[in-house]
């Protein structure tokens, strides 16, 4: 009876022993815990290799779900642990998930955790602020005028110089002028289609830089014929008469919604004298002097384009 007693007793202790030092599933993943769950995070972290528990030291392999903004490296062996590097670029804020693996020898359990890494707010900075700032007069525009660009801008205090450059031979940036700090753009209105004509800004200030983009548009030239049509619409009271008195020149012809340029020269500028522009009633004056039939001719031009077409006129100076 005695040794029946004593097996039980010891079977019990041995039982009782091995229960102590072998922890339930449950109870290892409970005690198992990082710093970083459930809590914002946007600096690096460490992640342990290993834990201890019961006496028993189980090794750690880690996962995320998200290799863009939490990237953990390979295990540093000097230090056991895992550099977690956060990437915070994300446009909304995110939640990350972290996966534990521990091992014992043949035990394997998995834990989960989860933080989160607030959506990036972007620090703008001045010399971006002055670029956001600029503008031009042309920008969405259409344009087939020469204009000018500047080679400053000045934001909060600080001045910038500008830098220009162009995606297109049609809009030619000429040297800085230093005694204005401008550049002055000609246009080149030879395209078949309209075009689209990027300017792109290069704001500069220390070692620092950055560049805006602006577009405006180039209507497509218009052709010789035209302005020949202008032409054969053109006609002055005084062709064909007899002339007695000093009268006036348009300086320009409007046909079809298009503008076209006008210059005039005369045959016998003794008889029939051509001044200059008048820049306030936009008229040439023409002065009368003696008996004379005089060939008038006209050039006409439509804006910038090198196209010209001429007519004649003839009129009779009588004293």
């Amino acid at each position: 009876m005695n040794k029946f007693l004593l097996i039980i007793i010891a079977v019990l202790t041995l039982f009782l022993l091995n229960s102590c030092g072998n922890a339930t599933n449950n109870e290892i993943l409970n005690k198992f815990q990082i710093e970083q769950n459930n809590q914002i995070i946007s600096n690096n972290f460490n992640l342990t290799n290993t834990f201890i528990y019961n006496n028993q030291t189980y090794t750690l392999t880690w996962k995320t779900n998200n290799n863009n903004l939490c990237n953990i490296g390979e295990l540093n062996t000097t230090t056991n642990k895992y550099l977690v590097t956060i990437k915070q670029d994300n446009e909304v804020d995110t939640t990350i998930k972290l996966t534990a693996t521990l091992k014992y020898n043949e035990e394997e359990y998995e834990k989960e955790f989860v933080f989160f890494i607030p959506k990036l707010v972007k620090v703008i900075s001045d010399i971006e602020s002055a670029a956001k700032n600029l503008t031009i007069a042309q920008e969405e525009q259409i344009i087939v005028d020469n204009f000018y660009l500047t080679n400053t801008t000045t934001y909060n205090n600080q001045t910038y110089t500008i830098t220009w450059k162009t995606n297109n031979n049609l809009c030619n940036i000429g040297e800085l002028n230093t005694a204005t700090n401008k550049y002055l753009v000609t246009m080149k209105q030879d395209n078949e289609v309209d075009t689209a004509i990027k300017l792109t800004a290069t704001l500069k200030y220390n070692e620092e830089e950055y560049e805006k983009e602006f577009v405006f548009f180039i209507p497509k030239a218009e052709k010789e014929l035209g302005i020949k049509v202008a032409a054969d619409k053109l006609d002055i009271i005084q062709n064909g008469k007899s002339v007695i008195e000093n009268f006036d020149l348009d300086s320009s012809i409007t046909v079809d919604n298009i503008e076209y340029l006008l210059k005039w020269k005369s045959s016998d500028s003794v008889a029939c004298n051509i001044g200059q522009l008048n820049t306030t009633t936009g008229k040439y004056h023409v002065t009368v002097f003696r008996d004379a039939q005089v060939d008038v001719e006209v050039g006409i031009s439509f804006y910038l384009l090198m196209v010209k077409v001429y007519k004649h006129v003839l009129i009779h100076t009588r004293l």
